[in-house]
């Protein structure tokens, strides 16, 4: 087809050629010009997209809201606990922890610019917040949530095995220690003779503290026992336990009978030493699922005694394990009951050979709804916490003779010498309640107690001892003429100097075998011999 389009003449034969109408093309764009159009389509879309996004995604939204309920949550507990009383009073001691709740600290510039003001303020706020006992049973129900079982064993806190030593007495040489019986800075007729010199002379009479008897075996509880916290607990209802678990090992028995030895040393022959320590209920009561959780304390008992060189091992075990039916230790309380502690005594009385009266002799005062200190440390585990323990204590026939003496820590009369609300012989605190049934004799650890009895012997003991030593204090009043009573965590002075100048003729450390025996008892008996 031709280019363009006409028509022939056929007069002249020319032909009349009429052009075409262009056709409209679209002009290429440069490469120049390119960019600038995307760059303006670009722009202008823009726009329309931001308008499409918000400005917090989904998730984001959330997370704002959370932190102002949480926020907002934060400072409406801050207004109720400082402010409102809502809850309850700010109390002043916790029945559960069996302990006195901090105080608001008295203002003085030196305590604000130290710091210890301040300080002292947010420790009252956080100690008595209002409530706190309903708080602590609400934050032991919610943690029974967390944790695994192990068959029927309810794991929420460490669970150990440990290893079962064995106390092999072969090879070990037995050595007979004499108790001297004489006074040590007081004679009497009958103990002195005279020589050809004509000067005195004092007989010591001595006895063996030996003597074998019939080993009794402690039968197999068959119980399921679960670890709350840090307590072992089995039963239900009036027979629910609580048991605190010992991991002494041998090497700390020998460093502790090591310990004891060095004030043999110091104090001579003249000074009869006695080391005993005090097994815990898991001794005793430890259910058959978890035995192997904690040390065997008898055989601790017996290594210690093995290592002890002049002085006097006392182990308790035996005759305890002769009552185990009746109420020798706190189903809810780490320490034993009165009734544990005279038999424990008796051992004791036995070894040192003084008198010591029946049971029969004592008058029994019973106190009912003693919780002890196993319910806080089973993180407030409601079988313990709802079967509180009868408390009963004994006093003896002769209490009335007895009085006593209170010093401070460093050996220094205290005013009054007698603390408000002791009986007439300032030994026992019968006004105690519930959880602090076991403060009723001799009350607080950081003291010294001299007591005086009527006993006539002429013998007089001093105690260093734990807790455990407090319930054993009032058996002992027929026994020795005078007696001594210092906590070897809180004591000031040099320990071998005060033996000698209360002219101590027997000297006994006691207490529980977990911390009597543990790295922190261990040092505060050699730190107060040296001091």
């Amino acid at each position: 087809m031709d280019k363009y389009y006409g028509r022939r003449n056929r007069r002249t034969d020319d032909v009349h050629k009429v052009p075409a109408p262009p056709r409209r093309r679209r002009p290429a764009p440069s490469r120049a010009a390119a960019p600038q159009r995307t760059q303006t389509v670009s722009k202008a879309r823009k726009p329309s997209d931001e308008a499409q996004q918000p400005k917090f995604s989904e998730g984001e939204s959330v997370q704002v809201l959370n932190i102002f309920v949480c926020l907002g949550a934060i400072f409406l507990i801050a207004i109720v606990l400082l402010v409102m009383t809502v809850l309850g009073k700010r109390e002043k001691e916790s029945p559960s922890e069996n302990r006195k709740l901090a105080e608001f600290p008295k203002f003085s510039f030196s305590s604000l610019f130290k710091g210890d003001f301040t300080n002292g303020i947010t420790t009252y706020f956080t100690d008595t917040i209002p409530g706190r006992e309903t708080f602590k049973k609400f934050n032991s129900s919610f943690a029974e949530c967390f944790g695994f079982s192990v068959g029927d064993v309810k794991i929420n806190g460490s669970l150990k095995k440990v290893e079962q030593e064995k106390f092999d007495d072969k090879g070990v040489t037995t050595t007979k220690v004499s108790i001297n019986t004489a006074p040590a800075t007081t004679t009497t007729a009958a103990d002195t003779t005279k020589t050809s010199d004509g000067t005195e002379k004092t007989t010591t009479t001595t006895k063996s503290n030996q003597k074998k008897e019939e080993v009794v075996k402690i039968p197999e509880n068959t119980n399921e026992g679960k670890l709350l916290g840090s307590v072992v607990v089995y039963g239900s209802g009036k027979d629910t336990r609580g048991l605190v678990l010992s991991y002494i090992n041998f090497e700390m028995g020998q460093r502790f009978a090591e310990a004891i030895n060095k004030w043999k040393t110091d104090l001579g022959d003249s000074v009869n030493v006695y080391a005993m320590p005090d097994p815990l209920s898991s001794a005793f009561y430890m259910p058959s699922n978890m035995k192997n959780m904690g040390t065997d304390q008898d055989e601790n008992i017996k290594n210690i005694s093995a290592h002890l060189k002049g002085v006097v091992g006392v182990n308790c075990v035996n005759e305890l394990a002769k009552h185990m039916n009746e109420d020798i230790y706190a189903r809810t309380d780490h320490h034993w009951l009165p009734l544990g502690a005279y038999y424990a005594t008796k051992t004791f009385a036995e070894a040192a050979q003084v008198d010591y009266p029946a049971l029969d002799q004592y008058d029994k005062i019973t106190k009912e709804g003693f919780l002890g200190t196993l319910y806080t440390y089973s993180n407030y585990d409601q079988g313990i916490g709802n079967n509180p323990d009868t408390f009963t204590y004994y006093k003896a026939k002769n209490i009335k003779q007895v009085s006593c003496k209170y010093y401070d820590t460093s050996f220094q009369p205290m005013n009054p010498e007698k603390p408000y609300g002791t009986d007439e012989s300032g030994l026992f605190y019968d006004a105690m309640e519930g959880s602090n049934c076991y403060l009723s004799f001799l009350g607080s650890d950081a003291q010294i107690v001299e007591i005086n009895t009527p006993c006539k012997n002429n013998r007089v003991l001093v105690v260093y001892k734990n807790s455990y030593g407090n319930a054993m204090i009032p058996f002992l009043t027929n026994s020795f003429s005078k007696i001594y009573v210092c906590d070897y965590r809180y004591f000031n002075i040099n320990g071998v100097d005060f033996c000698k100048k209360v002219g101590c003729t027997d000297l006994l450390f006691t207490g529980a075998i977990s911390l009597i025996c543990s790295d922190v008892g261990i040092d505060s008996i050699n730190n107060i011999r040296v001091q």
